[in-house]
This record gives structure tokens, sequence and C-alpha cells, in this order.
């Protein structure tokens, strides 16, 4: 016999006396309301644009704001996905940033560090390219640094939403504003670090990128890679 699934509870509190006067709150309370599908598109359109606008100014307090104060975890869902369609859709040709996840399982006698990107980035996105990952012919490229997770967490909104609409500078501007984090070890350990990428979308055309999705084909050249970029002297690596 199945057991019963565990459902925890929502940790989070809301405040309905007071979150009633924030305009992006009331906004997403006329989402929930709405009584048609086009009243409901057109408040959800003006919660989104007047986040845009908030993010343009770098006003990010007032988004912040408005999620720790909405009256339910419905609302707080209707505010957020505005905040993302606000960053993420932006009209005709855009950006789209995205992280490539890399778990390094590595042991050494001895203390030791790793490298803080890798050295042969044009070698890792024609590995990339090969297998489909990227693009052969879009524009998309990876980045070496090897980030820390708090270095993308803290990719805040504002960021975001200038780059995918800056595309010029997107690139250059991922690549540059980010520092890859070393690691260093004694023993064993296992550690979390991600390479950054941007990927140009044409109007009506798929990202030249594979967005999510479990690791295919490409995965066992690409640990084979960094293997190689990453060797340390006296360190077992396992990518």
């Amino acid at each position: 016999m199945s057991q019963p699934l565990l459902t925890l509870p929502d940790p989070r509190q809301y405040h309905p006396p007071v979150s009633l006067t924030n305009m992006l709150i009331h906004n997403a309370l006329s989402v929930q309301n709405a009584t048609s599908d086009a009243d409901r598109e057109l408040w959800f359109v003006a919660i989104r644009d007047a986040m845009a606008q908030m993010l343009q100014r770098g006003e990010l307090l007032s988004i912040s704001v408005a999620l720790a104060m909405v009256p339910s975890q419905d609302t707080y869902k209707i505010v957020w996905d505005a905040l993302r369609a606000a960053v993420e859709q932006p009209d005709g040709r855009r950006a789209h940033l995205f992280a490539l996840p890399l778990v390094l399982v590595a042991g050494s006698k001895n203390q030791a560090t790793l490298p803080a990107q890798i050295a042969d980035e044009d070698g890792l996105n024609a590995l990339l390219r090969q297998h489909g990952v990227l693009s052969s012919d879009g524009e998309a490229r990876v980045f070496g640094q090897l980030l820390h997770p708090d270095s993308v967490v803290a990719m805040d909104a504002a960021k975001l939403y200038r780059l995918t609409r800056e595309l010029d500078a997107a690139a250059p501007l991922a690549g540059e504003a980010l520092d890859g984090a070393a690691i260093t070890l004694k023993e064993e350990g296992v550690f979390l670090r991600y390479l950054l990428g941007v990927a140009i979308q044409q109007p009506g055309d798929a990202a030249p990128v594979q967005l999510g999705g479990a690791v295919g084909a490409w995965g066992m050249p690409l640990m084979k890679f960094l293997g190689e970029q990453l060797h340390t002297d006296g360190v077992t690596l396992f990518p």
C-alpha cells in the first residue's frame, strides 16, 4: 500500500491588512478576482508593465515589498509570474542568460586549490556546439569562470532585465562582471559551481541553446574535458 504524501506547511507569513494598499498587490488581487480571461490578462499586463518600468529605474525595493507583503500564496505566484514575464519576455530580439551547473567531487591528501576558471574557453564552446547543446550557427557562448552559487543568486532582477535587452553589451557584461571562485580543499569534498552563458534569440526562432532537460550524450565528453582543464597535482577529481 502506498504511503500518503507528506505536505509541508507554507512557512511564509502573509499580511492581508497591510498589502491592500500596494499597487502591485492590488492588481494581482484583480487578476485573482477577474470574471473573464480578458480582464485577467488586462490586470496581469498592468502588473508586468509596472514592474518593467520599476526595473528600468532600478527600483527593486518596491518589488521586494510587494513579494514580502502578499496576502496569500496564490497572490505571490501572480506577482512572481509577472516579474518573470517582465524580465524574461522582451519584445523582438533578446538575450537569454543561462547557467550550466557543475558538481565537482574532489579529494586530496594535502591542501590544494582548483582553478577558478576553464582556460580553454573556446574548446569548451566547440565541444558544446559539437554535441548540439549550443546551436552550430547561432549566437551563443558559455564563459569559463567557475561561479560560486552565491554569485549566480546575486544577479538581481534589474541586472537580468538590462542584460536581456542590451544585446551588444550582454555577452561582455556577463562574461566580465563575475569572477570565478577557486576551490580550496583538503581530504574530500563535493562542490557546486556554475558556468554562465548568453544566447541571442531572434524573433520567431528557437533559442540557440538547449535550456533545461537531462544531460545527454555530451555529458561524458564534457566530464573528460573538465577533468583535463581543472587538473591539479595531487587532486583526484570527478566532474
